[in-house]
């Protein structure tokens, strides 16, 4: 059991990218997306003992931390309705941060389920391990992300990205 522990932290360390995507995408504050990322290490580490790596872990952990986040989120939404949307906060110093800041301002604006799977291909996941990690048709998934795509399109010509 030690040595399974062991594995699994090993790689959940090296995807641990992953679940700070995921938490930034689906909490407003550093609080909450640090309580999201602790909670998909938590729901992750549970359901360990029963991955069976008939794929990729870290298609596995993409499953285990967007049924988690979305799960949080719905917690979250009825727990904080009348309570405005909390500021974004820079967590890098990186030059394209306000690119960033916009995108996930953005994303966030678009349903769970199209954030979900918008969020999967623009980590280079093709259309079957999409449908794969989220049990959504792979050709009901391509629509909603085309969808998506256009829905960010407008909103960039919309609100602009100021230089």
């Amino acid at each position: 059991m030690a040595s399974a522990n062991s594995n699994f932290l090993q790689l959940l360390n090296q995807h641990r990218g992953i679940v700070h995507k995921i938490a930034r995408l689906y909490a407003d504050t550093a609080d909450d997306q640090q309580d999201l990322y602790h909670d998909v290490v938590a729901q992750a580490l549970e359901a360990w003992p029963r991955f069976e790596q008939r794929s990729a872990f870290s298609t596995w952990l993409y499953r285990v931390a967007l049924n988690t986040a979305l799960t949080w989120r719905r917690k979250e939404e009825k727990r904080m309705k009348a309570e405005a949307q909390s500021e974004w906060h820079v967590t890098e110093n990186d030059p394209r941060q306000a690119q960033i800041d916009w995108l996930y301002q953005h994303m966030r604006r678009l349903d769970p389920i199209s954030r979900m799977l918008l969020t999967l291909r623009l980590e280079g996941y093709d259309m079957q391990q999409i449908a794969e990690i989220t049990g959504i048709n792979s050709n009901n998934a391509t629509v909603k992300i085309h969808r998506a795509k256009n829905l960010l399109s407008t909103w960039l010509q919309q609100h602009p990205l100021t230089a």
